[in-house]
């Protein structure tokens, strides 16, 4: 069985949230969350509300169980917005500009990781594509 911080450290990945966004969706400070990725073990009202922002029982940060298929699905989601699948998924038809601007953030995404801003723009591309 994996510890707590392990858990919310799995289930944040999943869902794709940093601290920061985290504690905006919970109400949970953000030093809080970040002394229960450290180890610490917090208390059952904050268990809940970590648990409710991520739409999840709070059974599965304490131990583990269920699988968070709302986790999941948003990381497949997520997975098909990086550039670097966009490129291929939409190979043939996009322009040359528009596949070098994607290649370009490929790289970025690659190296440093894309901000909300790069993502927008990636969501932007792909629903004027998709559309075609």
């Amino acid at each position: 069985m994996m510890s707590f911080k392990d858990n919310l450290k799995r289930e944040m990945a999943l869902a794709g949230l940093s601290q920061y966004r985290l504690a905006m969706l919970s109400g949970v400070p953000q030093p809080t969350i970040q002394r229960a990725l450290k180890g610490s073990n917090p208390q059952s009202h904050t268990i809940k509300k970590l648990a409710e922002a991520m739409k999840i029982p709070s059974s599965r940060l304490v131990d583990g169980e269920e699988k968070n298929k709302i986790a999941e699905t948003a990381q497949t989601y997520s997975e098909s917005k990086k550039p670097s699948n966009l490129l291929l998924k939409l190979k043939g038809k996009m322009t040359p500009r528009t596949h070098s601007t994607l290649e370009r953030l490929a790289d970025i995404d690659s190296r440093i990781g894309l901000s909300d801003q790069d993502i927008a723009i990636v969501e932007a591309i792909i629903s004027r594509y998709e559309a075609k």
